[in-house]
């Protein structure tokens, strides 16, 4: 089974069965983005703090389930840069509604996507 393919659904019942582990599914996460590295998806991506994250006990109902936000959307512990120098130290005391929700839920964020500077892209 390639973990990375899993839909979410499909990840939260593995997770939530027993066929695999959260620190399983976070390694299997972290490798597929060192080999797709050159697309430059990923703004911002600590692995350790992944890894960290997904090994705390279980939050919520969505526990293990990994979150990439979009950087124009605020998440807690991560800038939001927008992509652009200007906000380049900007790091938000609290998440966007939505993100708290999921976080609340047992989500984990795992990284902040690229954008367009600002999100003023084609």
């Amino acid at each position: 089974m390639e973990l990375h393919k899993l839909t979410a659904v499909q990840a939260k019942e593995a997770l939530d069965g027993g066929r695999m582990s959260c620190a399983e599914y976070a390694r299997a996460l972290i490798e597929r983005c060192h080999q797709a590295a050159g697309l430059n998806a990923l703004i911002t991506f600590d692995e350790e703090a992944f890894l960290r994250r997904m090994a705390q006990p279980a939050l919520g109902p969505l526990h293990g389930l990994p979150l990439i936000i979009k950087d124009n959307i605020n998440a807690a512990g991560f800038p939001t840069t927008g992509n652009t120098p200007t906000l380049v130290d900007y790091r938000p005391e609290q998440s966007n509604p939505v993100v708290q929700a999921l976080v609340d839920a047992g989500a984990v964020v795992m990284a902040k996507a690229n954008l367009h500077e600002l999100a003023m892209g084609p």
